[in-house]
């Protein structure tokens, strides 16, 4: 089946009004609040435990449309959609399968996974995973955005193949989403240079973030201002101190990734 730019093709049903009101429920039910049998379990998810094989729509609109590994047709397809959920999982073979479309589709299946629809707003996700994925520059090799999609499914494999994560390390959903997300976004706008370069050639950079976490500053900085514009805004729902408490830990967890930091935590 081929598939159109940034969007799957809609599966034709033949009751499409019945297969729409299934999904509109089920999404209302997972959207404010409805654990996920994993969550109640405390054990590491099956990979499509919440998925409906009743519900066969391959579409991802704004809204949050369930997408399921069935309908991707090809077997070679099946197996490659099914490595997210794996230690195996490699990112390079996914975008070549799925190229442009890959960085939304990544974000969406570990958000579900994770139980994190419920702090989001679903009509802004596409937008905004598609402003993180354009936010990342095409030139630099390493930093782009395959580097920062695949720390964010990297993160993802820790918490999930980990015993009772949340509750090992008084994690909230809230932190969560928080720490996938700054995974997610920690390289934004990476120009190819590191703080070394940018320090000593006085550049914008250095001159704007006081040689302090130079890039990294930057990284979130650009990343909120993503967040923040009303049609990215997946958290506009949340309460004003809820998204206190995100920011320190988004901006935190970025910030932590300079790795002159490291340096100076290990030496203690």
């Amino acid at each position: 089946r081929s598939m159109n730019k940034n969007k799957f093709n809609t599966v034709q049903v033949n009751n499409k009004d019945k297969i729409k009101a299934k999904i509109d429920a089920s999404l209302q039910a997972k959207a404010f609040g409805e654990k996920l049998s994993f969550e109640e379990k405390g054990t590491c998810p099956h990979p499509y435990g919440f998925l409906s094989n009743e519900i066969k729509m391959s579409n991802y609109t704004p809204g949050g449309d369930e997408f399921s590994v069935q309908d991707i047709d090809s077997p070679m397809q099946q197996s490659l959609f099914k490595t997210i959920h794996s230690t195996t999982f490699n990112i390079f073979d996914f975008y070549s399968t799925y190229k442009d479309d890959s960085f939304e589709i990544i974000v969406r299946y570990i958000m579900k996974s994770l139980g994190l629809y419920s702090l989001v707003n679903l009509n802004n996700l596409e937008n905004f995973a598609k402003a993180i994925q354009q936010g990342y520059q095409k030139g630099p090799t390493y930093h782009n955005e395959i580097h920062g999609v695949d720390v964010g499914h990297t993160l993802y494999t820790f918490i999930t193949f980990s015993t009772n994560f949340e509750e090992k390390f008084k994690f909230t959903k809230l932190h969560t989403l928080s720490l996938i997300l700054a995974a997610f976004c920690h390289d934004l706008g990476h120009p190819g240079y590191n703080n070394s370069f940018h320090m000593n050639s006085l550049s914008s950079f250095s001159v704007k973030y006081n040689d302090k976490s130079v890039l990294e500053s930057y990284h979130a900085s650009e990343s909120t201002r993503l967040l923040l514009l009303p049609e990215n805004n997946i958290l506009d729902s949340l309460e004003k101190n809820d998204f206190k408490i995100f920011r320190k830990h988004f901006i935190e967890s970025i910030l932590a990734t300079d790795m002159t930091l490291h340096v100076k935590t290990n030496s203690i």
